[in-house]
């Protein structure tokens, strides 16, 4: 079944690349050559946006959302999947953001692929690593990259560039869109 949100993330594609304002155009289109960068490395179904609702998370999902309506509008033979999410539940985790998260889901046709509490992130990734990104065509794994709202400013940000390898865990690519974002660019 192909993604029934395409057309809507397509219009929102030129939207924020035809995004004249000043203070956040060029950051925007930034944003998305890098994640343009990643579907033309990894593939639509290996890249992930790590999506737990917040503000940085909300940005990169519609900026993944917006790029991957772009790469298929490019690559007409390439099957439409729907955009791929993963989401790690907390035991402590507000009402609203569960909420939130299945209407977010719903409302934009997301494949959401969620860990509940009893599973820790590193057993997730390790988990989705290990067995999510087996190419059945031809047996070879397929490397994956999370799409992350990281930020310079954020304390786990250190040296990291637009792509980062995992530097513990699992191994997969961070792509980090937004981190020469500042917190006035995402709101």
């Amino acid at each position: 079944e192909s993604w029934s949100n395409y057309e809507e993330s397509l219009a929102l594609y030129h939207a924020f690349m035809d995004c004249q304002d000043s203070f956040v155009g060029e950051k925007m289109r930034d944003a998305l050559r890098h994640l343009h960068d990643a579907l033309r490395l990894y593939g639509p179904r290996s890249v992930l946006c790590s999506y737990n609702g917040g503000k940085d998370a909300v940005v990169v999902l519609h900026l993944l959302r917006a790029a991957l309506a772009n790469y298929y509008s490019s690559n007409a033979q390439c099957i439409q999947y729907r955009p791929r999410m993963i989401y790690f539940d907390n035991k402590d985790e507000f009402p609203e953001i569960r909420s939130l998260l299945h209407e977010t889901v719903h409302d934009f046709d997301l494949e959401m692929i969620a860990f509940d509490r009893d599973i820790d992130y590193v057993t997730g990734l390790t988990l989705l690593v290990d067995s999510s990104n087996l190419n059945l065509d031809n047996d070879r794994k397929m490397p994956l990259s999370f799409v992350l709202g990281t930020r310079s400013d954020d304390p786990n940000a250190k040296d990291q560039g637009h792509f980062a390898p995992s530097s513990w865990g699992p191994p997969f690519m961070r792509v980090n869109p937004v981190l020469d974002w500042t917190y006035g660019h995402v709101w």
